[in-house]
């Protein structure tokens, strides 16, 4: 096969997502909706490698040219993804394509390229491993929910009981409920709070695009849990959550996921992802863990492109902001505003 490697742009190529769409190997971060999110908010340039067939991509290796602090230019696929495979035809020679992409960033001066599930590419060589957990919707409704776990069911119950209710909704003061959520868990996690701007083009370019949804819990007259979803294909993908502390004892986060999970049941979707998890985070994991879903373990690369190696293992930096768990919000947004795009 030859390797016709070309380079574009989704965000000027027509019919990009028809592109994608038309194999099995998609998911939702190979969108031109998050393409267009991540340019927008942070000013990434999209870089993707593809090769085409007749009927659709034989390769697919989508980047954003970002910089660091130091203003080094560097290649992510893709900055704030939990998980980015590529696409990769069993006809390809990847060593071949590789070379030849690795060609192009040198051209562009990258300091390296991170990658995110890229085993295929890889192999052993990651510097980091995060966990997946991935429910799926393909099987009958009454075997999906008697694989979830007692405790979420009897989490259930006690929500409804306590007169909380979960609504799915995609309208703008939804998003801005659930981003006061948002920045009240952030501030819990002591970490810095995305730019607003970044889920106001979350909202304009996914969820008005019937791309994404957001699930709010209600008690009385406050919201006090919720979560925003996308769906592309038919993959679903559970991608931001939040919640108020305050009522966490009344369990309106299962409430939510159940929520949710039933909405992408009923409407014959065939995977639903809960993200990635941090290895470590044994509280998230075990929540993730009691729907019954798949895990894996997906793994982070970073190529050296001055080098010519690899990063090995790390830590994780998750915590690396928890001091600032004691700055009021309006600090942190002030942070996120300045240093996120740092950080993809």
């Amino acid at each position: 096969m030859k390797n016709n490697l070309e380079i574009i742009d989704p965000l000027s190529t027509p019919k990009w997502d028809d592109l994608v769409l038309s194999g099995t190997q998609y998911c939702f971060f190979h969108s031109s909706a998050w393409a267009r999110v991540l340019h927008e908010t942070y000013g990434f340039k999209p870089i993707y490698y593809i090769i085409k067939n007749q009927d659709g991509l034989d390769f697919l290796l989508p980047v954003m040219e970002t910089s660091g602090l130091a203003a080094k230019k560097r290649g992510v696929s893709l900055p704030f993804s939990d998980y980015c495979r590529p696409i990769i035809d069993d006809n390809i020679d990847i060593n071949s394509v590789m070379r030849l992409v690795y060609h192009n960033m040198k051209e562009n001066r990258w300091v390296y390229l991170e990658t995110r599930d890229a085993e295929a590419i890889y192999r052993d060589n990651h510097y980091s491993c995060y966990y997946t957990h991935t429910l799926d919707l393909f099987r009958d409704q009454s075997e999906i929910k008697k694989n979830i776990s007692t405790s979420v069911k009897r989490n259930i119950k006690k929500a409804i009981s306590s007169g909380i209710t979960a609504e799915s909704y995609t309208d703008y003061k939804a998003l801005e409920a659930f981003f006061k959520l948002h920045c009240l868990t952030r501030k819990r996690l002591g970490v810095p709070i995305q730019p607003f701007r970044f889920f106001n083009n979350i909202y304009k370019y996914i969820i008005q695009q019937n791309l994404g949804l957001i699930i709010l819990a209600r008690w009385e007259d406050k919201f006090i849990s919720g979560a925003v979803y996308f769906h592309y294909g038919k993959q679903a993908l559970y991608k931001f959550g939040a919640s108020n502390m305050k009522y966490q004892h009344l369990r309106g986060n299962d409430l939510v996921m159940m929520n949710a999970i039933e909405h992408y049941m009923n409407n014959d979707y065939h995977t639903f992802s809960f993200g990635r998890t941090a290895v470590g985070n044994e509280g998230l994991r075990r929540f993730k863990n009691k729907w019954g879903v798949q895990e894996n373990i997906i793994r982070y690369y970073r190529y050296n492109l001055i080098k010519n190696n690899y990063k090995k293992h790390s830590g994780h930096n998750e915590m690396i902001f928890r001091f600032t768990k004691y700055l009021p919000v309006p600090v942190l947004r002030l942070i996120g505003n300045g240093l996120y795009k740092y950080m993809a």
